[in-house]
């Protein structure tokens, strides 16, 4: 399970996070918690309350950047730790939960991963990275039904979010609901999906029906994403569709 949850992580690293930006903390909430009362000493203290504002934003900035720089270097407790750090500055912050969402998976700590990328969902409705990030642990966490509705809002932020296809294909084939899995994994080869793990399951349902032409571009493709899974492909697919 650790390999194959470092696979994903690089996977959701690379199709998500590049885009993600910090935004600042709006400063109403601060300024609502004051008890000044109306004096010429009170401009004074709406700057100092917009200076720690701004300074708690960029040090939890900061501390995601050591965060992102830790994990590439696979020092995942040390990232783990900078993440907490970005999210105690920043509670409100929904990139930080995110990270930290991840820096959970890379430990195989699924339970505090989900709760995390829940966080950053409240913080972040919109973002469909924080949606697939929510989708992923459940489906790592078994629970397929909520993995699938969670690829479904996924989706429906980001229609063309190859991989939001692909583990709502991959949720409904563990349930075994063909008739969903299919045009859900075929949407995500459509748009490019580099899941090895969705073409995998998809080419073996097309060797079942029979349907070589189909079994064999899933092959090639395997070839390119992930050659191990594309030989365990070939034996189980390939060669008895070419025996016969």
């Amino acid at each position: 399970m650790k390999i194959f949850s470092r696979l994903i992580i690089v996977f959701v690293a690379s199709c998500f996070c590049s885009g993600l930006q910090v935004q600042p903390a709006p400063v109403w909430p601060l300024l609502a918690q004051t008890t000044v009362s109306p004096s010429v000493a009170q401009p004074l203290n709406i700057r100092e309350g917009e200076r720690r504002v701004e300074s708690a934003a960029l040090k939890s900035l900061l501390a995601i950047e050591t965060g992102n720089k830790l994990r590439e270097k696979k020092q995942f407790d040390a990232a783990l730790r900078a993440y907490q750090d970005a999210v105690r500055l920043r509670p409100e912050n929904g990139d930080a939960w995110f990270y930290l969402g991840m820096s959970y998976v890379d430990l195989d700590r699924f339970e505090e991963a989900r709760f995390s990328f829940k966080r950053s969902i409240l913080a972040a409705p919109e973002d469909p990275a924080h949606w697939f990030g929510l989708c992923l642990t459940h489906y790592l966490l078994e629970d397929y039904e909520r993995a699938i509705g969670t690829c479904k809002e996924v989706v429906r932020l980001d229609p063309e979010q190859a991989d939001g296809w692909a583990w709502m294909g991959l949720g409904y084939a563990r349930q075994r609901q063909w008739d969903k899995a299919i045009p859900s994994l075929e949407r995500a080869a459509a748009l490019g999906t580099k899941n090895s793990q969705a073409w995998y399951t998809l080419g073996i349902r097309y060797a079942r029906q029979g349907q070589r032409t189909k079994v064999l571009r899933v092959y090639r493709r395997l070839q390119e994403l992930d050659p191990v899974q594309a030989s365990k492909f070939f034996g189980t697919a390939v060669s008895p569709q070419v025996r016969t």
